[in-house]
């Protein structure tokens, strides 16, 4: 009987899309957008969800991240911790299986004979190995990082630098020390919130960094992350009241500063709570959900339109709803007609649906996004189905309602009987909440485009156009800089530790006269040049001057924010000249006071901030070129770098196009949203064009008449 019933309800499905083409055609292709839509978010989704998943232990792991509590810059929570924390949890802390400290920083040439390449790396204790599932296909997990000097590889260095050779027990040179290979880690995946290319055993760390007393202290909590494997059944909560009664004992020596740990599940980390100083990438939840929130319009839209051309087309099958119920179908199997009707539409619908998939995969690819594949699976491709089968029963389930309660004879007498609100037809109500939506997502799109032209036109408080930022990697920067100067294009070259105003950021903490009142002061290592080459504002003292005794090197030059932080010379930069500083045991004198300026980004408010003469650390050299961004003056360049190294490639950016960079999340997210405005018109549009369509279908018999009145009045 089941099967008489569904066969039935196909067949006659069959004749109405046959019968009725140009609006099963616009059902088709609005659930298709709609759908496709829908299959973007759930691969997203997909990739989202599937990070750390590989690790067996995964339940269990907990990082531990850091709040600090500042009297001038208010709480910021930060995704690493202290190396003093992770030691304490490590040697002291009950209820706990094993604790994994990584830090990350590393990044220099491995040699290995006649082969030389830049790697990156994370300096591991042993358990890094047993918390997390990262196998080694040669070695020995339990010892391959206990000893100094020692590291393992991933399979893809090993092959780049040892080739069929077998690595282990192998030597690496790395920056002037040789390092013993102990392990070959099978390949990162890409769905981990970690990426190295080697790990160093934490002892080469602790021997050099053992005479540092800021390295171990409880306040210093860059770039160093801790990670907490719990016992089966082990209680997180016992563990985190713990480290709560650990921040009071920690707190009251580094007054008036405070910081408070707490523990975060390993599969909050890619997404959860947005923290500053991630190890790897991340995204905030509320993102996750804006997205999820903007797919639903698309898909519910699209569900609109069929509700609405289904209506629309409510008096021809009325007749069918009688004749159904005078043969004794009951309410339900009415109902059953309508819904199978839209699943069917909207099973035809997938299909076309994944066409336009791959083409909205491939442009989204495009923005750049580097944690999705958005590869499909067969989880993906239930899910998928799934998802046409659940919108095939949302555009259906209210005209199926509306058509199994109405009552044939009335609506022969009204069509526009059925009513949402009062004086608004259920027609309208849909056609409005679809343009609605529609412009919701236009106004948007333009807010957030205007927000992103913003802050790529916006002052930062120096210049930034025709300065081209070229990666040192550790070459000689005197050597470059020479072969640069012979360039007639190249005006002045800098150097600097860091490139300041992209979200990078390096801080320390000054004092004044105060012993107890610190400031967190983010700061740069600069030489002479830098300053004048970028056209920071001077407004009292001098730029740096360097004598051949390098005393600059205990000279310094603050921002405004700073000054007034410290009250130096009441607010005046004139007076402020001449202050100390101090920072650990080092004493700084103010040469100059310079107006503000973003350090980290638009972002943020300003922060204190100041440069020291330190051109020995820089890290990049920055390139005054007077021709622009011509090929010639690249290719130049270009040329003089590989004067310079032939190992590393050039690594090079103009200042502009990185500040465009950093902010283009925002342009991603406009032009999504944009698309999504477009798609949501679009099928609101169609559904109009339907309605146009039924009205003049109508209206045929009204037509025919006034044409053949004005026939005859001619």
């Amino acid at each position: 009987m089941a099967q008489t019933m569904i066969g039935s309800y196909l067949k006659t499905t069959t004749r109405n899309i046959l019968r009725h083409k140009l609006f099963a055609t616009i059902n088709i292709i609005g659930l298709a957008i709609g759908l496709a839509v829908g299959l973007l978010v759930i691969t997203l989704v997909h990739d989202l969800f599937s990070y750390d998943r590989f690790h067996q232990k995964r339940d269990r792991i907990y990082r531990i991240i850091t709040s600090r509590q500042d009297a001038q810059l208010g709480n910021q929570d930060y995704a690493s911790a202290s190396v003093k924390v992770g030691q304490i949890c490590q040697q002291q802390m009950p209820g706990i299986e094993e604790t994994a400290i990584v830090r990350q920083g590393y990044r220099g040439d491995a040699t290995v004979q006649q082969t030389t390449l830049p790697i990156s790396g994370l300096w591991a204790t042993p358990s890094f190995l047993s918390v997390f599932t990262f196998p080694l296909l040669r070695g020995n997990p339990m010892t391959a990082l206990k000893e100094p000097y020692s590291l393992v590889i991933t399979q893809k260095q090993a092959q780049k630098l040892f080739g069929a050779v077998d690595p282990v027990n192998q030597v690496i040179r790395l920056d002037s020390t040789n390092y013993k290979v102990t392990g070959v880690l099978q390949d990162i995946p890409l769905f981990s919130h970690i990426q190295f290319d080697a790990l160093i055993s934490w002892s080469t760390l602790q021997q050099a960094r053992q005479n540092d007393p800021n390295f171990f202290s409880w306040d210093n909590i860059a770039d160093t992350y801790v990670y907490l494997l719990l016992p089966k059944n082990g209680d997180a909560s016992v563990v985190q009241r713990q480290l709560d009664q650990l921040d009071q004992v920690e707190n009251a020596v580094i007054k008036p500063r405070a910081m408070s740990t707490r523990l975060q599940p390993l599969m909050s980390i890619f997404l959860g709570k947005d923290l500053r100083n991630e190890i790897g990438h991340s995204l905030p939840l509320s993102t996750l959900w804006a997205l999820l929130a903007f797919a639903f319009i698309a898909i519910l839209t699209a569900c609109f339109n069929y509700t609405n051309l289904s209506i629309a087309r409510s008096l021809r099958r009325a007749r069918e709803v009688g004749v159904r119920k005078v043969l004794g179908a009951v309410k339900g199997q009415v109902l059953a007609q309508f819904i199978v009707e839209a699943i069917v539409t909207a099973l035809l619908a997938m299909l076309l649906a994944f066409e336009f998939f791959l083409g909205l995969r491939s442009a989204f690819l495009a923005l750049g996004p580097s944690f999705a594949t958005l590869q499909l699976s067969w989880g993906v491709v239930l899910a998928f189905g799934l998802l046409a089968i659940l919108v095939g029963i949302l555009a259906g389930l209210v005209p199926a309602i509306s058509l199994t309660k109405i009552n044939p004879l009335q609506v022969l007498k009204n069509l526009q009987s059925i009513t949402l609100f009062r004086h608004v037809t259920l027609r309208k109500a849909l056609i409005f909440s679809q343009y609605t939506f529609s412009l919701f997502f236009v106004a948007v799109t333009l807010i957030l485009y205007q927000q992103y032209q913003f802050f790529i036109r916006q002052d930062v408080g120096f210049q930034t156009d025709h300065i081209l930022n070229i990666a040192l990697q550790n070459q000689s920067a005197e050597s470059l800089k020479q072969k640069l100067s012979q360039i007639p294009q190249v005006q002045q070259i800098s150097q600097s530790q860091r490139i300041t105003s992209l979200g990078a950021t390096y801080q320390t903490y000054l004092r004044y006269k105060d012993p107890q009142d610190s400031l967190a002061a983010k700061l740069n290592g600069i030489d002479q040049q830098y300053l004048s080459l970028h056209h920071y504002k001077l407004l009292a003292g001098r730029y740096f001057t360097p004598a051949q005794t390098d005393s600059a090197s205990n000279e310094i030059l603050i921002n405004q924010e700073l000054m007034k932080h410290f009250n130096l010379g009441n607010g005046n930069p004139q007076k402020a000249v001449g202050s100390l500083l101090t920072t650990g045991e080092k004493a700084y004198q103010v040469v100059g006071v310079l107006s503000d300026f973003h350090y980290n980004s638009l972002y943020e408010k300003m922060e204190p901030a100041f440069f020291r003469y330190a051109p020995k650390d820089a890290s990049y050299l920055n390139v005054k070129v007077a021709s622009g961004k011509e090929p010639a003056t690249i290719a130049r360049i270009r040329q003089a770098w590989k004067q310079v190294d032939t190992v590393h490639p050039f690594v090079a950016s103009w200042y502009e196009d990185d500040i465009e960079e950093f902010y283009h999340p925002l342009s991603v997210i406009s032009k999504l949203i944009g698309s999504l405005a477009f798609l949501t018109i679009f099928i609101a549009s169609l559904g109009l064009f339907g309605m146009v369509v039924y009205t003049a279908e109508t209206r045929l018999k009204e037509i025919s008449i006034r044409k053949a009145y004005a026939t005859d009045r001619i």
